[in-house]
């Protein structure tokens, strides 16, 4: 079963200061679908949503996890953003420390 780390998230967003990580308002392309499958490469799909992230392990079932309330937070402030706008790490981490 899948769990989603903050702090790994938070370790991910840093190591890659340099990068757009995602943008605002796509579900396949939310910073935080970008970690999980950046930590779990076998995952054919992954889409986050304001209050669950869906995922697909290869060949198997396609899977629902709701999200902890900081990714639901984080994931509502990203998406304040107009549809597609480009999230640096350096601004995901800014919104991050902002949904505590």
């Amino acid at each position: 079963m899948m769990r989603l780390s903050k702090a790994k998230f938070e370790q991910w967003l840093k190591e890659n200061r340099r990068k757009i990580v995602g943008r605002s308002s796509r579900a396949e392309f939310c910073p935080l679908a970008r970690f999980i499958k950046s930590t779990e490469p076998s995952f054919d799909i992954v889409m986050v949503g304001d209050e669950n992230v869906t995922y697909r392990p290869s060949g198997q079932r396609v899977r629902r996890l709701k999200l902890p309330r900081w990714a639901s937070v984080f994931v509502g402030l990203i998406d304040t953003n107009p549809r597609g706008t480009k999230i640096s790490a350096p601004a995901a981490l800014r919104i991050l420390q902002e949904s505590l």
